[in-house]
């Protein structure tokens, strides 16, 4: 399976990323997305639909998902990702369903191709939260 996106910047670091039929602003200086918070966006979509597939053949219910992602950089050049705390807050589960949850999104960890490249370079702690 392919994937492409296409970026244009112009001379102040600030561009728009086009994929198929939508785009979205990049800026170092606050008026879009930084490159960082493109990667954690698309590490939570990633988590997210893998949940999604094992959920749904698992049958269980809920009424939405939150993901808050956190990470830290290491200081020395590269600056790359050291830790990654993700926050998943469940609401509209049953409490029967629960550990099937958590059961699934650790699946979902293990099997989301984002997931397990960040897991190459950094920690990663997940916490789950029901409401």
């Amino acid at each position: 399976m392919a994937n492409q996106a296409t970026i244009f910047f112009n001379s102040k670091h600030e561009g728009v990323l086009h994929a198929k039929e939508h785009q979205a602003q990049i800026s170092y200086k606050g008026h879009g997305f930084a490159p960082y918070e493109l990667l954690l966006g698309g590490l939570a979509s990633c988590l997210h639909a893998t949940f999604l597939g094992i959920s749904t053949k698992k049958r269980l219910q809920f009424e939405s998902v939150n993901y808050e992602v956190y990470a830290t950089k290491r200081e020395e050049v590269p600056t790359l990702l050291n830790n990654v705390k993700i926050t998943i807050t469940f609401t509209g589960v049953l409490e029967n369903k629960q550990d099937a949850m958590i059961k699934s999104m650790q699946m979902a960890e293990n099997y989301c191709s984002i997931s397990v490249m960040i897991k190459g370079i950094a920690t990663m702690e997940f916490e789950y939260i029901f409401n």
